[in-house]
């Protein structure tokens, strides 16, 4: 028997015509994982609601990574940060500095047809970056 094709959103089968497929990544996902304003699944709307609203706020040569926010993320001091947000941005404002330096926190969750965000200053990253894929500005 074939194995039921499932949302790599949610990990819920896909079937019947409940599903879209997102215009930046293209895969399939069920209607609960997309975002209908932009066309795109709730993880390409985070990060393009993230570059259009802070884009202009991150200097050239700051490395920026991002992921899901399951499980917490916990910063170098151990202060955690609980998941009420879906995704996490961590924008490293001097990536060639060792230790304490400037950087910067962003929440974003995705509704059905929008995203709100919160930006966070800080001079710690993350404790733990397993997870994290880093993200290129876009052109």
């Amino acid at each position: 028997m074939p194995k039921a094709k499932v949302c790599p959103g949610c990990k819920t089968p896909l079937e019947g015509s409940a599903r879209q497929k997102c215009g930046k990544c293209k895969q399939t996902f069920c209607t609960c994982c997309y975002c209908g304003y932009y066309s795109l699944c709730r993880k390409c709307t985070a990060i393009k609601h993230f570059w259009e609203t802070y884009g202009r706020e991150i200097p050239k040569g700051a490395r920026v990574f991002f992921r899901s926010l399951e499980p917490r993320v916990i910063d170098a001091m151990g202060r955690s940060f609980p998941p009420t947000m879906e995704f996490f941005f961590f924008v490293d404002m001097e990536p060639e500095a060792n230790w304490a330096h400037s950087c910067v926190y962003s929440f974003v969750t995705v509704f059905w047809e929008k995203a709100s965000s919160y930006w966070c200053g800080s001079e710690w990253p993350p404790r733990d970056t397993t997870g994290f894929e880093e993200i290129r500005r876009p052109k």
